[in-house]
Parts: structure tokens; C-alpha cells; sequence
């Protein structure tokens, strides 16, 4: 099964959110951008990764979730004053909310009932 060009750009966000903090310049590993990154990049990688698998509804609302905590994250974790965090934050928040959007508005994909299991006729 083909995965939509929005599944593909949820799972290069959070693959970029594990690479963010060294691309930053983060000093420490247990800095709340880096903890709040690293979530919401795993969380972002498996359902982009199991999306064929799971129901689309399902999948676009993880990542409506996770964009929303990852926007506010700068402000719930107190690292808003530095800026090229936050902003990464927000665009990162951002584009996975447009493709969540997008997964949501779009046609549901096509999925054999049986599994693709042709019965005899």
C-alpha cells in the first residue's frame, strides 16, 4: 500500500525533532526541548511508520496531539526564551497539524475487509 505524501512528511518531522537538538545546538540531553522533542519524534515515527496499519482517524488525531503539544511545549516547559527552539517548535507543530489537516479532509484510503484475502466464488 502506497503512504500518502503527508504520512511521509509526519514521519521526516520526526525523524528532524531527533536530530533538532544537535542541528541547535542543545547543550544537554535532558534540556526540556530535547525531552519534549524526543517525545513527540517518537510518537510522530510510529504512527507515520504504522499508518497503513491503523485506522486514519486514528492516526491524524496522534498527530493533531502531538503537534499541539509540541507547539505549546516552549511555554509549558519554560524554554520559550530561546528562540531557535521555540521557532522549531512551532514550525515543526505547525507542519504536522497542516498534514494531520490534510489526513483528515482527504478521502479515506482504500483497505480490503478480508485482509486481501481472496475467497473462492
Amino acid at each position: 500500500m502506497k503512504c500518502p505524501w503527508h504520512d511521509r512528511l509526519v514521519l521526516l518531522s520526526g525523524i528532524w525533532l531527533f536530530a533538532a537538538p544537535f542541528a541547535l545546538g542543545v547543550p544537554s540531553l535532558t534540556h526540556p526541548a530535547v525531552v519534549a522533542a524526543y517525545v513527540c519524534g517518537a510518537v510522530l515515527v510510529s504512527s507515520a511508520a504504522q499508518a497503513p496499519a491503523i485506522p486514519d482517524l486514528i492516526e491524524e488525531w496522534i498527530g493533531l496531539v502531538a503537534a499541539g503539544v509540541l507547539a505549546a511545549s516552549p511555554w509549558l516547559l519554560g524554554y520559550a526564551a530561546e528562540r531557535a527552539l521555540t521557532w522549531n517548535a512551532l514550525a515543526v507543530g505547525a507542519v504536522v497539524a497542516l498534514c494531520a489537516l490534510v489526513g483528515l479532509v482527504r478521502p479515506a484510503r482504500r483497505r480490503p475487509r478480508d485482509g486481501g484475502v481472496q475467497t473462492g466464488s
